[in-house]
C-alpha cells in the first residue's frame, strides 16, 4: 500500500488553539444569553486562562452573575477560587 502524501496546511497546535478559542467564544455567547452553566464554565475558563489570558475579576464577575440567576454551585466555585483551592467543576 502506497502512503499518501501528508497534506500541507494548518499545524495541529494552531488547529487546537482555534478550537479552544471557538469553545471559549461559544461559552461566552451562551453565558451572555443567560445560560447559568455557561456562566460558570466561562468563569472557570477566565480563572484558568483557558482560551484567554487569566482574568480573575472577569471570573468573579461571571460567577456573581450565575449566583444572581440562582446558582448555588457558582457560590461554591467562587469560594474555592478565592481560597486558592482546587475547583473540581
Amino acid at each position: 500500500m502506497q502512503q499518501q502524501p501528508r497534506p500541507q496546511g494548518i499545524k495541529l497546535k494552531e488547529q487546537v488553539a482555534a478550537c479552544v478559542r471557538e469553545w471559549t467564544d461559544d461559552a461566552k455567547r451562551q453565558a451572555m444569553a443567560g445560560d447559568v452553566q455557561a456562566m460558570i464554565l466561562f468563569a472557570r475558563m477566565a480563572a484558568d486562562g483557558y482560551g484567554m489570558q487569566q482574568n480573575m475579576p472577569l471570573a468573579y464577575e461571571w460567577l456573581q452573575q450565575a449566583q444572581l440567576h440562582g446558582s448555588r454551585l457558582a457560590k461554591i466555585v467562587e469560594q474555592q477560587l478565592r481560597a486558592g483551592e482546587e475547583v473540581d467543576y
